[in-house]
């Protein structure tokens, strides 16, 4: 159950939460206050709420309009979930580690053309 669980957080990551143009609080609200990414969009940024409001940032100025999703292949087990999603011509795979339905970790490998 809380694979599936997890699934279901990480889906509306990608599908509801980031697309917003604006950073939203209940996005906040899933990330744990100890979350580390592993590989940061801004290095500068890498634990806590300010990452996530950097890689939020980050995918608006990239896709202007904001970045459509596409899940690709989404698995789980326990407390992790490996996602491998696109959005326009990037491709990537992303495993996340959740804590009490909160977003602990990310690590991620990110393929696709360089920013403009």
């Amino acid at each position: 159950m809380e694979s599936e669980h997890n699934k279901a957080i990480i889906r509306r990551v990608f599908e509801e939460l980031l697309p917003k143009p604006e950073f939203s609080p209940e996005l906040e609200g899933l990330v744990d206050p100890e979350y580390h990414d592993h590989d940061a969009a801004d290095p500068a940024h890498t634990r806590g709420v300010a990452s996530i409001r950097a890689t939020h940032a980050y995918l608006q100025r990239r896709f202007p309009g904001g970045p459509r999703f596409s899940i690709d292949d989404m698995v789980a087990e326990g407390d992790k979930v490996a996602v491998r999603w696109s959005a326009g011509p990037i491709r990537a795979i992303a495993w996340f580690r959740l804590r009490d339905g909160r977003i602990l970790d990310r690590w991620a490998i990110v393929a696709g053309p360089p920013d403009r």
